[in-house]
């Protein structure tokens, strides 16, 4: 019995140790994520880093969006602007903080520019599967706070680490264009497939006391809330956005989700 009562508090003093070193010192996670940022950079030229990179307090780092780079212009480097093992660098950063499905559907997002390219060679966009941007604020360190973006069309991934924890992995935006591949080797694949469906089923699901807007009329082949702008008072909609030639540019004092396609 005595040496149970040892046990047990043998016990509670580990268990007290390991959660005091879980607040005391950096995650792991991100702390591979900034071994990961660090590698990259190391990759870079001079003229390449100052693309990439940022001070913490830049306003680039909350300015963020969706659509197409010429109606947002990016700051950052972009896929265009490295090297093939500069590219596979950016990509392990990516996989750094991300599962294998997420990093499948990021890269299976940014292979459809190429589909949206082909259908329209001369449209009114350049797709391009490789225009998608590393931006980088403060310095990667295992201890700091440092954040950074991977971002393009219908692509936004922000991340940010505090004093060496995973702070905050949002605003995150994945969207798809087309939602389902018609025709052509790739026929019938839809990339966020299960995420549409399960969208769809919680909205059916709800009736029109339990939502701010109109009941819409939702159908298998159309989309579930049209989201117009990066803002949190967006508007719901099953039309095509307004004015989607000049769309503004967020400000960076509101609050980011959106849905869309484009």
């Amino acid at each position: 019995m005595h040496s149970l009562r040892i046990f047990k508090s043998l016990a509670f003093v580990l268990s007290l140790s390991i959660a005091g070193s879980a607040v005391a010192h950096p995650d792991q996670a991100a702390a591979e994520m900034a071994d990961a940022a660090n590698a990259f950079l190391a990759t870079l030229k001079p003229e390449q880093k100052a693309k990439a990179t940022f001070k913490l307090d830049d306003n680039n780092r909350t300015r963020w969006h969706f659509v197409p780079t010429e109606m947002h212009a990016r700051h950052g480097l972009s896929f265009r602007e490295m090297q093939q093992d500069q590219q596979h660098m950016a990509y392990a950063l990516l996989a750094s903080v991300m599962s294998a499905k997420g990093l499948q559907k990021s890269a299976q997002i940014m292979s459809l520019e190429q589909i949206l390219h082909d259908a329209n060679p001369k449209g009114r966009f350049a797709r391009d599967p490789k225009w998608y941007f590393v931006s980088i604020f403060g310095k990667p360190s295992a201890e700091g706070t440092w954040g950074w973006r991977f971002e393009g069309h219908h692509l936004s991934l922000s991340f940010t680490v505090v004093e060496g924890h995973i702070a905050s992995i949002t605003p995150s935006f994945w969207g798809t264009n087309p939602g389902k591949v018609l025709e052509g080797p790739r026929k019938d694949l839809q990339v966020l497939v299960r995420e549409e469906n399960s969208a769809r089923t919680l909205a059916q699901s709800l009736s029109s006391a339990t939502v701010p807007f109109p009941s819409l009329p939702f159908s298998r082949n159309e989309p579930i809330v049209l989201f117009c702008r990066n803002e949190a008072a967006a508007i719901a909609s099953t039309t095509p956005c307004p004015n989607r030639g000049s769309l503004p540019q967020a400000p960076t004092s509101r609050a980011d989700s959106s849905s869309a396609r484009r």
